[in-house]
């Protein structure tokens, strides 16, 4: 019993902590993976607002000749000046060289600086954190035909992986997807078409390692708690083991202290009905007395047998015997009981079978659930028992009828000391312990 609930103990504790760590892991797995989602799904929203490009990008007229692809051309049509305008209306800033300051420049036209790009602007604010976003874009026309590409920001995509990504995947209009390591989003404007891929594999990688890394960390906890918990479970079971070890000897010296006292009074109610005339009414009450210490002296040996089994018993004595012969020898002893109190009462015993094991213990075993099927079957009920080989198995099946049971009796029904006559007041005697015994 007390081995039974420090497994219960260390399983439901396990049970607890592994819930927990899932919980736990699994949010910070999905929150983690969920922030890769947005990020790259705003990145992606600024260069579908910008055309495929950085607003940074845009503003400045150029990109960083360090991005693999090299750098945006100038544009030729700008006239270039000396600095000695004429025109006294030179924008404020401009230096010698007609170049503006980057920090002063004033927003190119279509872009809301302030606030649409405000987001966007916190997270690439400079060049170095902007390298970080590799991306493509690739145009098609109506009929799929790629008319423009820009792979200048990724190193690790060709011209022709380029248009195959985009020629599979330019129909997928509307919200954003992943197609491998890569969160894109295709545009439909005009009839035309705007695929734009942002490389996500640096950052589903990380998502990808702390993922692993989470669940070995998260084996060796468990790991570690499982180790924990045998060493405390032994010292959280130990009250109710030294509790229980205490009812065990309580009742076993009782049963004991018990024992004399019901000798005794047997011994002289013997003696009064010895002194007793054979027509005498009181031989009436020493009848009674009699049978009410062979209740008691019954249930004094059950409670014996019960506590004995609890302690650790010695291995049993086991040898091979024909448990055919020993069935048929127990079943034979119920058949006059069951017939005088008008029950059907049928027997299949398959014969020589043979079992190694303690003679003993099985004939008690079958007098038990034999016992108790006879006991508690309905009036003019039936019981049913056989004993077959079944493979290298040996079955033994009582079976009887009786009145309703509800579930909640049902799963108690060999509970030590558990009756379904609530009340104890059954006229059918016992005590609750035979199907604890068996």
């Amino acid at each position: 019993m007390i081995k039974k609930l420090r497994a219960k103990i260390i399983a439901i504790s396990m049970l607890s902590v592994v819930l927990i760590l899932l919980i736990i892991m699994g949010s910070i797995n999905i929150i983690n993976y969920r922030n890769i989602v947005s990020n790259a799904d705003n990145v992606l929203k600024m260069l579908e607002e910008n055309d495929g490009q950085f607003p940074m990008d845009r503003r400045f007229g150029e990109r960083d000749d360090n991005m693999p692809g090299g750098s945006m051309a100038p544009d030729e049509s700008a006239t270039p000046s000396d600095g000695n305008s004429d025109d006294g209306n030179a924008p404020q800033g401009m230096g010698p060289n007609n170049s503006m300051n980057p920090n002063e420049m004033p927003p190119e036209e279509g872009i809301n600086s302030d606030n649409e790009n405000k987001g966007f602007l916190s997270i690439f604010s400079t060049q170095d954190s902007r390298r970080e976003a590799r991306y493509f874009t690739v145009k098609l026309d109506k009929d799929g035909n790629v008319t423009e590409f820009d792979i200048s920001q990724v190193a690790s995509v060709n011209e022709s992986t380029a248009k195959e990504l985009a020629s599979k995947l330019y129909e997928k209009t509307g919200k954003n997807r992943f197609y491998k390591k890569y969160r894109y989003k295709s545009i439909k404007e005009n009839g035309s078409y705007m695929v734009i891929f942002l490389d996500c594999s640096s950052q589903l990688e990380n998502q990808r390692s702390f993922l692993i890394t989470s669940l070995l960390v998260s084996a060796v906890g468990l790991v570690t708690i499982f180790v924990l918990l045998i060493f405390f479970s032994n010292w959280v079971v130990k009250p109710v083991d030294e509790s229980f070890e205490k009812q065990k000897r309580f009742i076993t010296d009782a049963g004991h202290e018990i024992k004399t006292p019901l000798a005794t009074i047997k011994a002289d109610a013997a003696v009064i009905e010895f002194d007793l005339d054979e027509n005498s009414d009181s031989r009436e009450w020493i009848d009674d007395i009699k049978v009410q210490i062979e209740r008691l002296t019954g249930l004094t040996n059950d409670l014996i047998y019960l506590s004995k089994m609890d302690e650790s018993r010695e291995t049993l004595s086991k040898y091979d015997f024909v448990i055919s012969d020993t069935a048929k020898e127990v079943s034979k002893g119920f058949e006059s009981r069951a017939k005088l109190e008008k029950k059907t009462y049928k027997v299949d015993v398959e014969p020589l079978l043979t079992y190694k094991g303690e003679e003993k213990a099985i004939y008690e075993l079958l007098s038990i659930l034999l016992d108790n099927a006879v006991k508690y079957s309905d009036e003019n009920g039936r019981i049913d028992f056989s004993l077959k080989k079944r493979g290298k198995n040996i079955v033994i099946k009582v079976y009887n009828t009786t009145g309703n049971i509800s579930e909640k009796h049902i799963k108690h029904l060999f509970d030590r000391f558990y009756r379904t006559d609530e009340s104890r007041n059954s006229k059918k005697g016992g005590y609750g312990i035979g199907l604890s015994k068996a």
